[in-house]
């Protein structure tokens, strides 16, 4: 599926003007992240595998499975990979932390069978579970309409 990396302000031509300064697009690209920074915005992130993994041994099975340190206060993201049992990269993927044992996991949707078969069964098992999901909303509103939209 084709997406749009931007979108044109009304009366811009929707079109890339490439140089080695500032591009045509950046006045609108920074609009959009000023909306989602200091409001809300609602992604479309079909094109990703999101995972919500909860559970009392959650946080221990991420340590385990995570190059760097999921241990973070609720709410914060952490970028990592996921490694086999010899240290080699199985995935790239955000982990967010949304409560004591509960965890939302984003990674590329080409490998989501791969990324949702840890590396052993009882990991999933004692971890709660994993379920995917369609649609974020980002930013300090994200729980307001926009995600009530998408209910």
């Amino acid at each position: 599926m084709e997406r749009a990396n931007w979108y044109a302000k009304a009366g811009m031509e929707a079109v890339y003007r490439y140089s080695y300064g500032r591009q045509n697009w950046f006045s609108c690209a920074a609009e959009e992240h000023r909306a989602v920074r200091e409001a809300v915005g609602l992604f479309d992130q079909s094109s990703f595998c999101k995972l919500r993994l909860e559970g009392p041994d959650a946080l221990a099975v991420l340590q385990r499975l995570c190059a760097n340190d999921v241990d973070v206060p609720p709410g914060r993201l952490v970028y990592t990979q996921m490694l086999n049992p010899h240290g080699g990269i199985e995935a790239d993927l955000t982990v967010t932390r949304l409560g004591v044992d509960a965890f939302f996991i984003v990674t590329g949707a080409a490998a989501a069978t791969h990324n949702t078969h840890w590396d052993r069964p009882s990991d999933r098992r004692r971890a709660g579970g994993a379920h995917r999901r369609d649609l974020g909303a980002g930013g300090p509103r994200g729980d307001g309409p926009a995600l009530r939209a998408s209910s």
